[in-house]
């Protein structure tokens, strides 16, 4: 097979409902309970822990990030 067709026949393989999207993914049910904001003790947290610098994590505390604990990132909610 060449290499044309196994990528069209990979296309084909890979289907998701039409309910699915990547962020429903992101903040399905099992991860809701993982997010957390980014109070001034979780933030301390981070910097002693993460070394991420602690203004980032103000200035991303004041946009309404999230710290998901399972996948040990920060997750922007949809405000919609």
């Amino acid at each position: 097979m060449g290499e044309a067709s196994r990528r069209k026949r990979n296309k084909k393989d890979i289907k998701l409902s039409d309910s699915s999207s990547f962020f429903d993914y992101l903040l399905s049910p099992k991860s809701e309970n993982d997010l957390l904001p980014l109070t001034d003790e979780l933030i301390e947290k981070l910097v002693n822990e993460m070394k991420i610098p602690k203004d980032d994590l103000i200035q991303m505390a004041a946009d309404g990030f999230l710290y998901s604990t399972t996948r040990n990132s920060f997750i922007l909610p949809d405000m919609g």
